[in-house]
This record gives structure tokens, C-alpha cells and sequence, in this order.
């Protein structure tokens, strides 16, 4: 609706609108269903090799450590060389943590060092 006023010299023009009503989007519905991570971490590309011979005794030790599901708990990793729990540095994300540890004593040649490694996921 327009309405025009005539003021002395001043035209006012006053224009007035319907609001049309709001578009509405239909609802949607969706679903998903959660799957638990039944997969433990896994330790990958082991530096020395398991079974390698010839390896400085001064050499580090280092793995990765994977989980495509939730992830590793880094405070669950727990690294021991020969029996001994060691504190390796760990870097990385959740999924890929590089753990090296390098030993501050020299490994006596022709000994057989034994690594063993333990961590949990992420999962509840």
C-alpha cells in the first residue's frame, strides 16, 4: 500500500509491505550407527630390523606406533630394552607416534638385545 502527503513543498511517501512467511525446510532425518574400535595399536617400521645383525651398539631404536581407530594413548606406552623400562622420546599424532629411544651405554658386541613394547587405544 502507497500513501502520498502533501507537506507545504515536502512530497512524503510512505510504502508498507507484507512479510511473506519465512521458507520453511521440510525436516530431515538421518541415522549412523557407531562401531567400536576392536583394534589394537600396531607397531610398524622397527629401526634396527627385528633379527638384524651388525648394529652399532650405540645405535637408537625406533618404531612407530599406529592406530587407525581412536587412536594411541600416549600415556599408555611403556618401551623396555632387555627388561629395563626406558623413556623414550615420542613425537607425532594420535594415529602415527615416532618413539625413539637411544641408549647412553654402548650394547656389548655380539649380545642380543630384546625390545618389547606396550600401549592401548584411545577406545572407550
Amino acid at each position: 500500500m502507497k500513501k502520498l502527503f502533501l507537506i507545504g513543498l515536502i512530497l512524503l511517501s510512505i510504502v508498507s509491505f507484507a512479510q511473506a512467511a519465512p521458507n520453511a525446510m521440510p525436516t530431515v532425518t538421518y541415522s549412523f550407527t557407531i562401531i567400536a574400535d576392536t583394534v589394537a595399536p600396531t607397531v610398524v617400521n622397527r629401526v634396527p630390523t627385528a633379527g638384524a645383525t651388525g648394529v652399532d651398539p650405540l645405535a637408537p631404536i625406533a618404531f612407530h606406533l599406529t592406530d587407525a581407530g581412536t587412536g594411541v594413548n600416549q600415556a599408555t606406552i611403556v618401551m623396555k630394552v632387555n627388561g629395563v623400562t626406558v623413556t623414550p622420546v615420542i613425537i607425532g599424532d594420535k594415529h602415527d607416534f615416532t618413539v625413539t629411544y637411544t641408549p647412553t651405554t654402548p650394547f656389548a658386541y655380539g649380545s642380543t638385545v630384546t625390545v618389547s613394547i606396550t600401549a592401548s587405544d584411545l577406545a572407550i
